[in-house]
């Protein structure tokens, strides 16, 4: 006899609309009673991320087997190709990641379980959202040594968050964002790993520019230097710079990747788990970025549920360098054994509702 499985009957989107809004939760229930949840920050323009997900509250997602992550995503590809545009990509992710989150609480499991365990007992932090909005001198420099209190060793920057793209950045704009890189080296001192994100804004010439400019703070990569229409030439800029260049990546860039992988062009792939398509997703990327000698990071681009799911795919994943973590909440280290108020300890199967809140973990 068929075995029925455990059948998706609903899905829930959620949009927050607390103090820390621009989330959007997603819960799948079955038809036994069981329920899964995912998270991700919502998009500036959010309406085809909503519409797909409306979409998929037919069949054949409804009744589909919850228990089975990766079939739920395949027959989510079918209906909404990933390589489509990032909204699918999204998407995608949050069911799947959902799946995963119910399969993992049933078993009464950590994730990490379900992807054959734990092969490191921690991963490094890599400190975001640390810089204070008013970018005071005093207040910036302060925050730094904040973050080397706290026992970050790896940091990530984004002098040109300001910048507009597609303008031509002045060179008084240019000089103030390398000023501010210097000010960070200071304070760091030499055993602090600097990534400075330059979020895929620039064109090649100003990029190889600004990257020149930047290599007097020694940093330990460039994330994202160029805009994505240009990403095809990182082979030629990391041959001229030589500094380890590093990409962000989405289920639609992997043919570009491959390229990028065989020229030598990136030192790092980043990956957020649920925007880049899935667990499923990620995990195959992660395994080619390995097999090539290439280090993979994990980003979490939501709230609390997001930072877990990466917390736990960074234990299990190969060639995990570091897990970006916001540090006002965080400690330096996504650990197995965290300190007691740590939330990375939640288990991604421990999740019961989700929330914006940090909570003493039950283990």
């Amino acid at each position: 006899m068929e075995r029925r499985g455990v059948r998706i009957s609903d899905l829930d989107v959620v949009v927050a609309t607390d103090k820390l809004d621009g989330l959007l939760d997603l819960t799948i229930r079955t038809d036994d009673g069981s329920a899964g949840h995912a998270q991700t920050a919502l998009p500036s323009r959010p309406a085809a991320l909503l519409a797909i997900l409306d979409s998929f509250k037919s069949h054949p997602l409804i009744g589909s087997d919850a228990t089975q992550p990766a079939r739920v995503q395949q027959i989510l590809a079918a209906l909404e190709p990933p390589t489509e545009s990032s909204a699918a990509a999204t998407a995608i992710g949050l069911v799947e990641a959902a799946c995963w989150d119910l399969t993992a609480k049933r078993l009464a499991l950590p994730l990490r379980h379900l992807l054959g365990g734990a092969i490191r007992e921690a991963v490094p932090a890599c400190a975001v959202d640390w810089e204070p909005a008013d970018r005071n001198p005093d207040h910036f420099a302060a925050a730094a040594q904040e973050v080397v209190a706290q026992g970050y060793r790896i940091v990530k920057y984004a002098p040109f968050s300001h910048f507009v793209p597609g303008n031509h950045i002045p060179k008084t704009e240019a000089i103030r964002a390398l000023r501010s890189c210097e000010m960070l080296r200071a304070a760091f001192g030499p055993d602090v790993s600097l990534w400075l994100s330059f979020g895929g804004l620039f064109n090649a010439p100003d990029a190889l520019r600004l990257v020149k400019a930047v290599k007097r703070v020694e940093p330990a990569g460039i994330l994202d230097p160029l805009t994505p229409d240009a990403n095809d030439q990182i082979g030629a800029l990391a041959r001229r710079v030589g500094v380890p260049l590093a990409v962000s990546q989405r289920v639609n860039q992997w043919p570009m990747l491959r390229n990028q992988i065989a020229e030598g062009a990136v030192g790092l792939v980043s990956a957020d788990p649920v925007a880049a398509g899935g667990i499923t997703a990620t995990r195959t990327l992660a395994t080619l970025a390995s097999a090539n000698g290439i280090s993979f990071a994990l980003r979490a681009s939501g709230g609390e549920v997001t930072l877990r799911l990466a917390a736990e795919l960074a234990l299990a994943l190969p060639g995990v360098r570091f897990v970006e973590t916001p540090v006002r909440t965080h400690s330096a280290r996504v650990d197995t054994q965290p300190p007691a108020l740590n939330p990375l300890m939640f288990l991604l199967g421990n999740i019961s509702e989700p929330s914006h809140s940090v909570s003493r973990p039950s283990v």
